[in-house]
């Protein structure tokens, strides 16, 4: 019984891992996407202009906090998302993972223009940033229930090279940062859920 609950402790730690360094960069890519892609058909949550300069609007002092779960092993830990400094034309933004008790922390600076990674830092060291193209299968208006309470958003199904499952639901409208209340991507060890516990929006 203790190789197993160590083999899967193992395997969560490794999961959480390759979440923090990979998929929050994907994340931003996909989001940024379909957020270009329903101002330019007039389809957002409200009477928004069709502008670039629009799509990231993020404030420095923005944050959200997140539970991440993992499959049937349950909570893997928290998240702190949170904008925490401009560079030129590009924000900063930080993911600061407590996972199984061991700090994670991967900050990802943003082209606010066009919502490219330019930069990455996983615990210190550069990365290379993450090229996951990202595809949309659907998209449709709907509502979620969370903790947090209910809010009308956009689910989005899409896949990538890194997972053939990511789901969204998201509403930039009252949600700070990426607006997601909701985030599933498909792993070899299950579904990684992260979830919004609380957001504050300056």
């Amino acid at each position: 019984m203790s190789v197993c609950l160590a083999a899967a402790a193992a395997a969560r730690a490794q999961v959480a891992a390759e979440f923090s360094a990979r998929v929050p960069a994907s994340i931003v890519q996909a989001q940024t996407r379909l957020k270009a892609s329903a101002f330019a058909a007039k389809i957002a949550l409200a009477d928004l202009r069709a502008e670039t300069g629009a799509l990231i609007n993020w404030k420095v002092g923005d944050s959200q906090n997140l539970d991440i779960e993992l499959g049937g092993m349950g909570k893997l830990g928290t998240m702190v998302k949170s904008a925490t400094s401009e560079e030129g034309a590009a924000i900063w933004i930080k993911n600061d993972a407590d996972l199984m008790g061991n700090k994670d922390v991967t900050e990802v600076l943003i082209n606010r223009a066009d919502g490219k990674v330019l930069k990455m830092i996983h615990n210190g060291q550069p990365q290379n940033v993450p090229d996951d193209k990202i595809q949309v299968i659907s998209q449709e208006q709907t509502q979620l229930t969370i903790p947090l309470g209910t809010f009308h958003c956009w689910h989005i199904k899409a896949k990538s090279s890194q997972s053939d499952k990511i789901e969204i639901w998201t509403n930039p409208m009252t949600i700070s940062l990426d607006g997601n209340l909701r985030v599933i991507v498909g792993t070899q060890y299950g579904d990684m859920t992260m979830t919004l516990t609380a957001f504050k929006k300056n």
